[in-house]
């Protein structure tokens, strides 16, 4: 059975004025056309002539015709398909801009919000107060929705006056670990062992940091975890799940034992009125309803399109979409499997998305080297995937929290993936800063790589290097933000420049800028929406300390060695303003290395 998506594109601002010039059969992937088409070419109106008397009785014979009733029946072949909303998302709130410095060699830690120097709970309320004038502006964003249309539902969508629904199918998605290839032969290491190694002992749990206060939801495509194991963890509810599975089962164990006090959701793809996938993730993240707010997911699955003979290969398509729009209204920090197709394979859907943070796996057993079943093939507007790796093939400890599980190991991206999303939730007990700001999580995970892959080369199609973070880097990292409408910032090509204290003359550090983009406007141009170039300056040093210019990425990183303690001037400029209706989302992490 055919599945298909229709995803609801308002009829505003900018974008309407680019969906102007799109024919409603471009709207239509392929199979959405050969199903209409198909339709169309049948008679869609059939008359059924009956012939009876006056009693009702069936009549033959040269007098048939008389008194005959005639009955039009339409042709009611139908499709299931998801409607999504891909309007343009905008708010016109104030700008903000905020920073935190944990203070250099044993200094105290520093909160700036607009330019002045508050205290956290000050911070805290200014940045809360700002998020629902916020919210109250925007325009608000259509739940996902399942329906049954014939052909001519589906023409009538598509050419409808507002030019405002596009129809793509889709896959069910497959489990990560049905597609996991030869790891039998790979060693696994003890996972406490890899918590020493990337020092979530000694800078996390040694300080009481465990994820406290930190709500993470998993979504997955076969199953929640096991009710064996769901039922030893207290912090742990489902949000929608129909069935069970054992890889649901180890994502959930992953973030447990990487974050012992989040709070963890499960989410599998069923609606509850429908055998076939929805939800791709909550409704609405902020929603109070949640005993802890939700401020992390993660996606260990894969759309690929070939359940139904249909290749989605390097294609940015609705789910990336989909989730680029949610990061960007809801600022919920995303991560995604890049999948295990393996060297020439494109990282799957949602891991194209510009705004998730898409996990490579390493070998931790094996020198720290990328699984060679990682996808490494970046999607076609050309973004570097994945931006970080991970560790994976590791062993869990056998009391936390519940020894009953099958397999006692896990591996492949969906492992990488689930751990950096607890490692996200230790880093945000930590840093309260960084709730709320995928743009600044995905930098301090950029900007606080400690180990690299020695086969860089499986990373064939950009220069970007990914690695493993350590979690003693990004708890000492300085982090900053700026939220802005699109013409604020930028005015006559002008820079605009954060400052960051405390620098220490002739130590290492590494820079990191990241900013979101809204997906409707990448879906339908395949390209970028704003692109900054970033250049490190420093006071007292006449010279450029790095610059990093790259044309397609989100991202922007530069290694220096700063020339005398005094200010760090992080100068961005913008190169490209494709998308006028985004607003400018940006934050930067500063890391001794």
């Amino acid at each position: 059975m055919n599945k298909i998506i229709l995803m609801s594109l308002m009829a505003s601002s900018a974008l309407y004025a680019q969906m102007l010039g799109v024919s409603p059969s471009e709207r239509m992937s392929k199979k959405v056309r050969e199903f209409v088409e198909l339709q169309r070419s049948r008679n869609d109106v059939r008359k059924v002539v009956l012939n009876k008397d006056v009693l009702g009785r069936k009549k033959n014979g040269p007098l048939a015709t008389t008194n005959a009733t005639t009955f039009v029946v339409e042709n009611e072949e139908r499709m299931p398909v998801m409607i999504f909303d891909a309007g343009e998302i905008h708010s016109d709130v104030e700008s903000i801009s905020g920073s935190y410095d944990p203070g250099e060699n044993g200094g105290n830690p520093t909160f700036m919000l607009n330019g002045k120097k508050v205290s956290q709970k000050e911070f805290e309320t200014g940045h809360s107060q700002w998020e629902k004038r916020y919210h109250s502006s925007m325009r608000d964003r259509a739940d996902v929705s399942v329906r049954n249309l014939t052909a001519k539902e589906i023409e009538s969508l598509v050419n409808s006056g507002f030019n405002d629904v596009v129809v793509q199918e889709v896959s069910v998605g497959k489990d990560e670990s049905t597609i996991q290839i030869g790891y039998s032969s790979d060693k696994y290491a003890p996972i406490g062992e890899l918590f020493n190694e990337l020092y979530i002992t000694s800078s996390g749990y040694d300080k009481g940091i465990k994820g406290k206060g930190v709500g993470v939801y998993y979504s997955e495509r076969t199953g929640c975890s096991d009710n064996g194991f769901a039922s030893k963890d207290s912090d742990y509810e489902i949000l929608s799940c129909n069935s069970t599975g054992n890889h649901g089962t180890k994502i959930h164990r992953t973030i447990r034992t990487v974050a012992p006090k989040a709070h963890i959701y499960g989410l599998s793809h069923e609606d509850d009125n429908a055998s076939y996938p929805v939800v791709i993730h909550p409704r609405n993240p902020r929603d109070s309803k949640y005993p802890v707010p939700i401020y992390i997911g993660n996606h260990s699955y894969g759309e690929t399109g070939a359940e139904y003979g249909y290749d989605y290969g390097n294609t940015y398509t609705n789910f990336d979409m989909e989730m680029d729009n949610y990061v960007y209204k809801y600022r919920s920090t995303e991560f995604s499997s890049a999948g295990n197709g393996g060297l020439n394979s494109p990282v799957t859907s949602p891991a194209k998305a510009f705004n998730v943070i898409t996990v490579g796996a390493v070998l931790p057993r094996n020198e720290y080297i990328f699984d060679k079943h990682t996808s490494f093939g970046n999607p076609v507007p050309g973004n570097a995937k994945p931006e970080i790796a991970n560790v994976a093939n590791f062993v869990f400890n056998a009391d936390v929290p519940y020894s009953g599980l099958s397999q006692g190991s896990f591996g492949s991206t969906s492992g990488a993936s689930a751990f950096s999303a607890g490692m996200a939730a230790l880093l945000m007990e930590k840093l309260p800063v960084l709730k709320w700001h995928p743009e600044m999580v995905k930098a301090v995970f950029l900007a606080s790589k400690k180990k690299t892959p020695s086969n860089m080369s499986l990373n064939y199609d950009d220069s970007h290097k990914p690695g493993v973070a350590a979690f003693n880097y990004m708890v000492n990292s300085k982090v900053g933000f700026v939220d802005a409408a699109n013409d604020e910032l930028f005015k006559n090509g002008s820079d605009y420049v954060f400052t960051v204290k405390g620098l220490t003359a002739g130590a290492k550090y590494r820079v990191a800028i990241s900013w979101l983009n809204s997906g409707s406007y990448i879906w339908h141009e395949k390209k970028i929406g704003q692109d900054f170039d970033l250049e490190v300056l420093q006071d007292g040093v006449s010279k450029s300390l790095g610059s990093s210019k790259s044309r397609v990425n989100p991202f922007e990183i530069v290694e220096f060695t700063a020339g005398n303690g005094k200010n760090l001037k992080l100068h961005v400029k913008r190169y490209a303003n494709n998308n006028t209706a985004d607003r400018v989302i940006l934050g930067y992490c500063v890391t001794r290395i």
